[in-house]
Order: structure tokens, then C-alpha cells, then sequence
């Protein structure tokens, strides 16, 4: 358990409680995942570039599943290349007419995670 580092529930963007206290993510890598994935592009004060831009995802076009997946890959790089996780693979999926589903799978250095949603 990482005790810097808040959970975030990946479905919802709350904060995850503990008995009323703040429950702390698993490992700094899932914490750092869920922040980005969570956090609209240009609206991260410390960063405007950190988050997703997910304009792209309600373009229904052709290409929107590989316009998304490059997108979450950008958003993630400097999680990547800061070295918090490694063997990063995004999927992206139509789930349904309008509706796109991911899969962010990366190892955090202790095993293996997985990380899904609907944009």
C-alpha cells in the first residue's frame, strides 16, 4: 500500500475512504494511472499538459478507437519515461454505437495491473 499517494476510483474520479479516513492507493503507479486517466487535458493546475484530451473519443468516427488509444499513450508517457511503470498497452474497443472501452495494462514494478473504462 502506498501511503502517498490517494486511491481514486476508476470509475467514478472520487476519492476512495477507508473507515471515513482517505484510503491510499495500492502502489504509486495505479495512483499515478487513474490521476491521469481521470484528469481532462489542460485541466490539471501543477500541469495543464498531464491528463487526456477526450475530444477524441466523441468523435464517432473510423478511427476514433486509434485516435483514443494514441491519446492514452501520450497522456501516460511521462508515467513511462519517469520510470513508475513499464510494458505499458493500451486497447481500445467500441463498446457500443458512441461508446469506447480501454484497457490500460502496465507493470508496476511489483506485478502486473490493469486499468479499464468507457470513454
Amino acid at each position: 500500500m502506498d501511503t502517498l499517494t490517494p486511491a481514486i476510483d476508476p470509475g467514478t474520479g472520487d476519492l476512495s475512504l477507508d473507515d471515513g479516513a482517505l484510503a491510499w492507493a495500492p502502489s504509486a503507479a495505479i495512483g499515478l494511472v487513474v490521476f491521469v486517466l481521470r484528469t481532462p487535458l489542460g485541466k490539471c493546475l501543477a500541469d495543464p499538459e498531464i491528463g487526456v484530451d477526450w475530444r477524441v473519443a466523441s468523435t464517432d468516427t473510423a478511427d476514433a478507437p486509434q485516435a483514443l488509444r494514441r491519446e492514452i499513450e501520450r497522456a501516460l508517457r511521462w508515467v513511462t519515461e519517469g520510470g513508475w511503470i513499464t510494458g505499458l498497452a493500451v486497447t481500445v474497443e467500441r463498446a457500443a454505437p458512441g461508446r469506447l472501452s480501454y484497457t490500460v495494462a502496465f507493470h508496476d514494478g511489483t506485478r502486473a495491473r490493469t486499468v479499464r473504462g468507457y470513454a
